[in-house]
């Protein structure tokens, strides 16, 4: 999957009760508001791919962040690639998923 494909899947499924909520829990402007449903199974179709989790996370979108630390390899993951990510972090929802689904791997 490419990026631009990615973002356009994201884009698609975001509704703005999710934007509203996750805006609640400390989401900042951009995002889509994609459940985290699209979230497991985008992730799924992408597979593994560094280069599109550092594209995706290079936006600044919130759901495409998600999506990074979904797609990103963790075999892969640099310590200070790592590092660099969580510095960006601001909010506990992409704690969650970065911690859970990259960086404890």
């Amino acid at each position: 999957m490419d990026l631009a494909t990615a973002i356009g899947r994201l884009e698609a499924a975001g509704t703005e009760q999710n934007r509203k909520v996750y805006r609640r829990h400390g989401a900042r402007d951009p995002l889509f508001g994609m459940s985290f449903a699209v979230l497991d199974k985008v992730g799924r179709e992408a597979g593994r791919d560094r280069a599109l989790a550092d594209g995706l996370w290079a936006t600044g979108n919130y759901d495409a962040r998600l999506l990074a630390c979904k797609v990103s390899d963790p075999a892969e993951a640099s310590e200070a690639a790592l590092d660099t990510w969580l510095a960006e972090i601001d909010v506990y929802v992409l704690v969650d998923v970065f911690v859970g689904g990259l960086a404890s791997r």
